[in-house]
């Protein structure tokens, strides 16, 4: 039996649920240190504990306990550890003569502020509502945090002095002092100005206040959970990720919610990849569903860019920003023969927003990059037998596979947003090729088919089609796109899940607008048939 008591003139709480007891390894071993197996009660008060040891304890070993403690006043405490054979007397104890230290007081303090995405450089409001008073206050940033360095050069509001002293374990120090010196003003607020990270570096990312001056002990401090990072939400990036492939085309799409605001984006590729403009459209951007007049769309040539420079290219509004809505727009890619190798930075897709003067207003970084897959599909064909609202139609796809390709588990075809797909049963769905080697429907989304491939099947080479029912809506969403992956699982539903092989980007028909394939059929006789609708994007999606 082990127990552990706080005394003294200001004993603490234990909690019994973090208790934990080790034998830790020796030096030269360089092994793990042993839990010792335990069942811990508490027989008397808050401020003691008694540990039943499953195991015993040699003699002449060094053992370690850790236990969270809740210090409930100021003043001096002791400390007891004892252990005995649960008979009247103690078979080893410290008398209480060791651990005394006293609890530092409490601060109560507040960090927040009205934006914060990922690299911005921002202005945070620090209310200290309680502290210890008379001299400086130092705040410790979480982790990725970073103060611009020089005498007052973090501090923005005129009623205090702010300057970043160094770092605790990589954590940014912005000292706070009053303008003579001393204490900052308490129940103020104190404006300061920093950088915020990419992405959160910690699990649990959090404020620290300390009461003190230079290295001493501090006299009061707290911690507090930091605000949280605000990326563009709901981001993904979709595209035919077929190894070596150039000329690809890019469509990215975006939502802008709460903020409206900026007229810039720059787009970063993983590297490897080589992002160009598109020379066949006016400004070199297909605007799709961009405000404003022609955008433009800046890349560096080939011939003199850096490897930096092939991965970047820049999108510029005409005329307008960027108000609450959704958008999309599209340009070209040249994918790499294999996948990406490097930090995150280097192998992550990043999508950052500026106004006109160059502020940041939006950003998201570290969006993984799809799979490169060294096979041969061509782009889909795509058609429809009517537009009309709220009328059904059928939509046929066609892919094209130059080889044999293996591992394929389901093929996932996902509508645009309001257009739900009108398909009961099994036969209403149609497999428009004879050696296509399906396993199976499941149609139980309303805007979402999931065909299967039978497990261990090869599909073959060949041009394959697919044909089900819809029902047109009164209005097309904004980001009108039809989606078609290739899984090699059968839980795929989207092409940002695990186990996406493939996946294509469609755009898809406006009310009215007549096919221009007919796939088998498939489209109204009325309609003129010059040339099929064949478009692959590469899609990226946000929201601000």
């Amino acid at each position: 039996m082990l127990t552990f008591m706080s005394g003294g003139d200001a004993p603490f709480e234990l909690l019994s649920e973090d208790f934990v007891l080790t034998r830790p390894s020796a030096l030269e071993t360089q092994g793990s240190d042993h839990l010792v197996p335990i069942s811990v009660s508490r027989p008397f008060t808050i401020h003691s504990l008694s540990i039943s040891l499953l195991e015993g304890l040699a003699a002449n070993t060094a053992f370690a306990l850790r236990c969270a403690v809740l210090p409930l006043t100021e003043g001096q405490s002791t400390w007891v550890v004892a252990t005995s054979n649960q008979g009247t007397y103690e078979t080893n104890t410290n008398d209480g003569e060791d651990l005394d230290f006293d609890p530092v007081p409490q601060a109560r303090f507040t960090v927040t502020t009205s934006r914060s995405p990922p690299t911005a450089v921002v202005d945070v409001t620090v209310v200290i509502e309680e502290a210890a008073d008379g001299m400086p206050q130092q705040l410790i940033a979480p982790l990725g945090f970073v103060f611009p360095l020089g005498d007052g050069a973090c501090g923005v509001s005129s009623n205090f002095v702010c300057k970043d002293i160094g770092e605790f374990e990589q954590r940014r120090i912005a000292k706070l002092t009053g303008l003579a010196g001393g204490s900052p003003p308490f129940g103020e607020a104190l404006v300061l100005r920093l950088e915020l990270p990419e992405v959160f570096i910690e699990e649990s990312p959090s404020w620290t206040l300390q009461s003190r001056d230079g290295t001493s002990r501090p006299e009061s401090w707290d911690t507090i959970a930091s605000f949280s990072l605000q990326p563009m939400p709901d981001v993904a990036v979709h595209y035919t990720a077929l190894a070596g492939a150039s000329g690809t085309e890019v469509v990215a799409t975006f939502s802008v919610g709460a903020v409206a605001g900026g007229m810039r984006m720059l787009v970063q590729a993983p590297i490897g990849y080589d992002l160009a403009c598109d020379e066949s459209v006016p400004g070199g951007v297909r605007q799709l569903y961009l405000p404003g007049g022609t955008p433009t769309c800046l890349d560096t040539p080939n011939e003199v860019a850096t490897e930096s420079q092939k991965r970047q290219l820049i999108v510029e509004l005409n005329g307008t920003t960027f108000g609450l809505g959704q958008y999309a727009f599209g340009f070209l890619c040249t994918v790499p023969d294999i996948d990406p190798i490097g930090d995150a930075s280097e192998t992550t897709w990043s999508f950052i927003v500026y106004d006109a003067a160059g502020v940041l207003q939006h950003a998201a970084y570290r969006i993984p990059p799809q799979t490169i897959a060294a096979t041969s599909v061509g782009s889909p064909i795509f058609s429809w037998t009517a537009s009309q609202a709220d009328k059904p139609s059928l939509v046929t796809f066609g892919l094209t596979f130059h080889q044999d390709m293996s591992s394929v588990r389901s093929l996932v075809f996902i509508c645009p947003e309001y257009v739900v797909h009108d398909n009961r049963l099994e036969e209403d769905f149609r497999v428009l090729s004879s050696n296509f080697p399906a396993g199976g429907l499941d149609l139980t989304h309303p805007s979402l088919i999931k065909l299967f491939v039978l497990e261990g099947a090869t599909i073959p080479a060949g041009f394959h089609r697919f044909q089900f029912r819809i029902l047109v809506p009164p209005v097309m969403p904004e980001q009108n796109l039809w989606y078609l992956a290739l899984c090699d699982n059968v839980a795929c539903m989207s092409t940002q899940d695990a186990g996406v092989m493939l996946s294509f980007t469609i755009t898809g028909f406006a009310l009215g607008e007549r096919s221009t394939e007919e796939l088998d059929g498939t489209t109204d006789a009325s309609f003129p048939l010059p040339c099929p609708r064949v478009l692959t994007w590469f899609a990226v999606f946000f929201a601000l």
